[in-house]
């Protein structure tokens, strides 16, 4: 399974403020409100695009494990979380997807994405798919607010936008056709509602 072309989301571009920012943007003296809703705001966007990627692989037959906590230390605590794992059995196409919507530097986000990329290609095999010959080649994806001309990789692993992500997913739904005919199963709800907007119950809109 891939992304297509290359392309960016403005809307998330705005809404990428991170607590350290809303504060530096403020001198320093921004009200702790204001730096909780941001914060707020940035989770729930993220839980929202992660909850679609794992529904979208679910949906697709793969096998699917999100929010992983690897690599237990002895101090208590955890090495690393991964967000989305998905194992295709009838493929054996294995995907490690890291989807962000920070404003940090290329440089600062090869540091984070390394950490992430090397803890899963660590702990994949040890701790979360135990079953899977650990010589199943791990392919791992970068979802970023934008995926500027020239940057197609990112500590080793691909990267796209939102928008090439979601360019996938809604043709994929436009596919089924409309929901009377042939519905995405009700589990699905982002992607049965996408299926709704796009295809309409009887006919297209």
């Amino acid at each position: 399974m891939g992304f297509g072309a290359t392309g960016s989301s403005s809307f998330y571009r705005h809404q990428q403020l991170t607590v350290i920012q809303v504060r530096s943007r403020s001198g320093g003296h921004a009200p702790n409100a204001l730096v909780e809703s941001s914060l707020i705001l940035m989770k729930q966007l993220m839980s929202h695009l992660e909850n679609l990627i794992a529904e979208y692989y679910d949906w697709k037959g793969y096998l699917v494990k999100r929010n992983i906590k690897v690599g237990k230390l002895g101090h208590g605590g955890w090495e690393m979380e991964l967000d989305v794992v998905a194992f295709d059995p009838h493929t054996g196409h294995l995907v490690h997807i890291e989807p962000s919507i920070d404003a940090h530097s290329w440089e600062v986000r090869e540091k984070r994405f390394t950490k992430k990329f090397v803890a899963a290609r660590k702990y994949i095999f040890s701790e979360v798919l135990t079953w899977l010959d650990s010589k199943v080649e791990i392919e791992q994806i970068a979802v970023l607010v934008s995926h500027p001309k020239g940057r197609d990789q990112l500590a080793g692993g691909r990267v796209i936008s939102i928008d090439e992500l979601m360019s996938e997913i809604r043709q994929s739904v436009i596919e089924c056709g409309v929901v009377a005919k042939n519905a995405i199963p009700e589990q699905y709800p982002h992607l049965r509602t996408l299926q709704l907007s796009h295809n309409g119950y009887y006919k297209t809109l």
